[in-house]
């Protein structure tokens, strides 16, 4: 297995590679150029190249958000196949998600799988996929991000990037190696609600009340874009007989009409818990999860790192040494490639069962036996 990182604007300088695999390219929606696809599929018209939009992406210990960013792997001894969804072509997102798992092949180890970040429902998607796909098939993955505007996410595959799509890549092979892993890396500040009202991934009604006026009542913010910006500091625990462990964040607010939307379902009747963290939590929890994910066997790893935007936002200028930990984990024979996401898909480490978490960072390590 071969793994090489770049940046965009060196992809001139590079030779044809026509033994290329699989293509992950990062880029920023509001600094998305033209024909993206076409100048990837002139230098690799092989490999099956997957495009989205983020929240910031870095392949080193530098987090870039104007700067689009490449990885290629190059598999020697496993298979890629890929396919393109689009919302539009199904009456909802739990048919999407229900097509995506019944077409994987059976032979697939890994669903690598990137969607729209705003429009699609995270846990509709997700469901429909764990009902169809095989038990042993590892799900791994994230929503496009579109920084911390919350307008507009972008993904294509083997196509120039749009909204309301999701990119699906099979990876097949007897010889994969993987291993996965999350954490979050939040503590509960003690106050619980119940869900009253709701309507799958929007929240209206907390205990019979307004739920977005009970949260911007608690973190008395007096205009709007201080609300948007300070409800990723208090994300909820959400809990029911379907979840344990699952944090969500809201990806967009209606200041106008009171209601928070997520990325994921907020079901009637779960109980939530408002959450906290401090910087030296959330980078602990990176180095635990980093720690159990590492294979000390494969020494050529491609180390794939999906965090929330939410983390970065409480992280603020250390964010970066999310990377740095995971570094001083998987050491330089590791190749690195990461964004920022409004949800991920994050193994349980039951059989068929991924989950949608927001706050948390997954980790997917994927090598080849030697």
């Amino acid at each position: 297995m071969k793994i090489e990182s770049l940046y965009y604007r060196e992809l001139d300088a590079q030779k044809v590679n026509t033994e290329a695999s699989l293509v992950l390219f990062a880029f920023c929606r509001v600094e998305k150029k033209a024909n993206y696809y076409n100048r990837l599929k002139t230098v690799f018209p092989n490999a099956a190249i997957a495009l989205f939009s983020t929240a910031g992406h870095f392949i080193g210990n530098t987090i870039e958000d104007q700067e689009e960013l490449i990885s290629v792997l190059t598999f020697e001894k496993s298979t890629i196949q890929s396919k393109s969804y689009e919302k539009s072509d199904f009456k909802n997102d739990l048919l999407l998600g229900e097509t995506i798992g019944r077409e994987v092949d059976d032979k697939a180890q890994l669903l690598l799988l990137i969607s729209d970040g705003n429009i699609i429902n995270g846990t509709e998607l997700i469901l429909g996929i764990n009902s169809t796909a095989k038990s042993s098939l590892v799900i791994v993955g994230g929503m496009a991000g579109d920084g911390t505007r919350f307008e507009e996410t972008h993904v294509g595959l083997n196509e120039e990037p749009n909204v309301g799509r999701v990119a699906a890549i099979s990876i097949l092979g007897e010889d994969l190696i993987i291993k996965t892993g999350h954490d979050h890396g939040w503590s509960s500040l003690g106050l619980e609600f119940q869900i009253t009202k709701a309507d799958k991934n929007q929240l209206f009604e907390l205990n019979h009340k307004n739920a977005y006026k009970i949260l911007r009542e608690f973190m008395h913010t007096q205009d709007d874009e201080s609300f948007t910006r300070n409800v990723l500091f208090y994300p909820f625990l959400l809990e029911d007989s379907e979840n344990e462990g699952v944090i969500r964040t809201p990806i967009a607010l209606d200041h106008v009409n009171k209601i928070l939307t997520y990325a994921g379902n907020m079901p009637v009747g779960a109980k939530v818990k408002l959450m906290k963290t401090r910087t030296m939590q959330l980078l602990d929890a990176v180095l635990e999860v980093a720690s159990k994910s590492k294979n000390e066997e494969s020494r050529n790893q491609f180390v794939l790192a999906i965090s929330c935007v939410g983390r970065r936002v409480v992280l603020g200028e250390l964010a970066n040494e999310e990377y740095t930990e995971l570094y001083n984990v998987f050491g330089k024979s590791s190749s690195y490639f990461g964004f920022y996401s409004y949800g991920e898909f994050s193994p349980s480490g039951v059989k068929n069962n991924c989950k949608l978490h927001n706050q948390t960072l997954t980790l997917a390590i994927i090598s080849e036996k030697e």
